[in-house]
C-alpha cells in the first residue's frame, strides 16, 4: 500500500503539506476575489469622478458663454478674449480627463457631439463676436441691436447644445456607475460565498485527510496490539502482522513476527528435548527393572546352590556315621 511506504512523519508532513496547499489556494482565490472588487470599485469611483469633471466642464462652458455675452454687452470692460482663452484651456484639459473615462460606443458618440459643439463655439468666439465687437468700437459705434441679438441667439443656441450634450454625457456615465455598483454588489455577494464555501471545503478535506491517514495508523496498531495480547496467551500458530510498507508500524510487525517464529522454534525444540529425555527416562526405568530381576534370580540360584550344598553335608555325615 502506497501510505505504508512513508514514515509516519512523513505521512503527517505530506498531510500537513497537502492542507497548506488547500489552505494557500483558498487565501489566493480569496485575494484574487478582493482584488476584482477593488477594480470594479475603482471603476465606479472613476464613472464618478468622471461625472464630476462634467459638472466642472458645464461650469466651465457657463463661464465662457457668460464671457462671450460680457463682451457682446460691454457689460464688464475688465474681460478680455485671453479670459476665454483660459477658459477654452481649462475646458480642453477636462475634455482630454474625461475621454480616457468614457469606454462605451454610446458614450464617445456623445463626447465627439459635445468636442465639436466646443470647437464650434470657440470658433464662433474668434471669428463672428471679437471681430464683430471689434469692428463696432473702431468706428466708436453702438453695436446694433439686430446684430448683438442675433450673437446672442447664436451664442446661446452653442451653450444650450453642449450643455445639453454634457448632461446626456453625465447621465450615461451615471447608468454606468449604477451598473457597475449593482455588478459589484452581485458579484461580492457571490465571491463572500463562494470563499465560505472554499473554506468549508478545504476544512473538510483536510479533517477527512486527518481521519484517513489516523484510520489507517489506528488499524495496523490494533492489529499489532491484538497480535501481541494473542503472543501472551501463547498463540503461537496462526497468521502473521502485514509487515508491507517501510513505516514504523511495519518494522515493529516484522519485529513482532520474528519474535513469534523464534519462539515457535524454541518451544518446538524443548518439546523435542523433553520427548528425548522422557524417552530416556522410560529406558532407564526398564533397564532397573530388569536388573531388579537380573538381581533376584541370582539370590534365588545362590539360595538353591546353598540348600543344596547343606543337603549334601548333611547326606555325608549320615553316611559317616
Amino acid at each position: 500500500m502506497q501510505n505504508a511506504q512513508l514514515k509516519i512523519g512523513h505521512k503527517y508532513g505530506a498531510v500537513f503539506i497537502f492542507i497548506l496547499l488547500l489552505f494557500l489556494g483558498s487565501s489566493i482565490f480569496t485575494v484574487s476575489s478582493i482584488q476584482n472588487l477593488l477594480t470594479m470599485s475603482n471603476e465606479v469611483e472613476e464613472k464618478s469622478n468622471g461625472s464630476i469633471e462634467i459638472m466642472e466642464m458645464v461650469s466651465v462652458f457657463k463661464q465662457k458663454y457668460i464671457i462671450m455675452t460680457d463682451i457682446l454687452s460691454v457689460r464688464n470692460t475688465n474681460t478680455t478674449a485671453e479670459d476665454y482663452e483660459e477658459q477654452m484651456v481649462l475646458f480642453d484639459d477636462l475634455a482630454t480627463n474625461l475621454e480616457e473615462k468614457i469606454l462605451t460606443q454610446e458614450g464617445q458618440e456623445i463626447f465627439e457631439k459635445i468636442i465639436a459643439y466646443n470647437s464650434q463655439t470657440d470658433d464662433f468666439f474668434k471669428n463672428e463676436i471679437i471681430p464683430t465687437v471689434e469692428s463696432f468700437e473702431e468706428r466708436y459705434e453702438r453695436m446694433d441691436m439686430i446684430v448683438q441679438s442675433k450673437l446672442y441667439e447664436d451664442a446661446t443656441t452653442y451653450r444650450n447644445y453642449t450643455i445639453n450634450r454634457l448632461n446626456d454625457l453625465k447621465e450615461v456615465l451615471l447608468d454606468e456607475r449604477n451598473t457597475l455598483e449593482a455588478e459589484m454588489v452581485s458579484k461580492s455577494s457571490q465571491d463572500v460565498i463562494l470563499v465560505i464555501i472554499t473554506v468549508i471545503i478545504t476544512i473538510v478535506i483536510s479533517v477527512f485527510s486527518l481521519l484517513i491517514v489516523n484510520r489507517f495508523m489506528t488499524k495496523r496498531l490494533s492489529q499489532t496490539v491484538e497480535f501481541c495480547q494473542q503472543l501472551a496467551k501463547g498463540k503461537l500458530l496462526g497468521n502473521r502482522l502485514n509487515t508491507d510498507g517501510k513505516d514504523e508500524i511495519s518494522e515493529i510487525a516484522k519485529a513482532m513476527n520474528e519474535m513469534a517464529d523464534q519462539l515457535q522454534k524454541s518451544i518446538h525444540h524443548l518439546l523435542q528435548t523433553t520427548e528425548v529425555v522422557t524417552q530416556m527416562a522410560e529406558d532407564l526405568k526398564e533397564n532397573a527393572e530388569t536388573t531388579t530381576n537380573v538381581n533376584n534370580q541370582i539370590t534365588t540360584t545362590v539360595s538353591e546352590v546353598a540348600s543344596g550344598s547343606e543337603e549334601q553335608v548333611q547326606s555325608s555325615s549320615k553316611t559317616n556315621n
